[in-house]
């Protein structure tokens, strides 16, 4: 079997600025902010097919495939829905898909 996953972000709201660790993605703030609102994230999107995980793990082998955007943008994005070039990730595949 020969086949895509496809994967179109839309929209994405990071409005505090922070990694997945908790930790701020450029500059700390000064004066007790939590993180620089003048110094965004470079937000960018990486899907990972991996088999099923009852609880999914961020780490380990994407069996089926993997990919990514480039930079999209900063702390929150709004695409265009007919905008089918920014935000879009295909993944290839040239097996059966599993069943389960």
């Amino acid at each position: 079997a020969v086949g895509m996953f496809e994967l179109q972000i839309r929209n994405f709201q990071n409005p505090d600025g922070l990694l997945q660790s908790g930790e701020c993605c450029d500059l700390p703030a000064s004066g007790g902010q939590r993180c620089s609102a003048r110094d965004q994230c470079d937000t960018f999107f990486y899907a990972c097919l991996k088999e099923y995980q009852a609880r999914v793990l961020p780490k380990g082998a994407c069996t089926f495939g993997s990919g990514s955007t480039g930079v999209l943008g900063g702390n929150s994005l709004s695409l265009q829905h007919h905008d089918h070039t920014n935000g879009h990730i295909v993944i290839r595949f040239k097996y059966a898909w599993p069943v389960s």
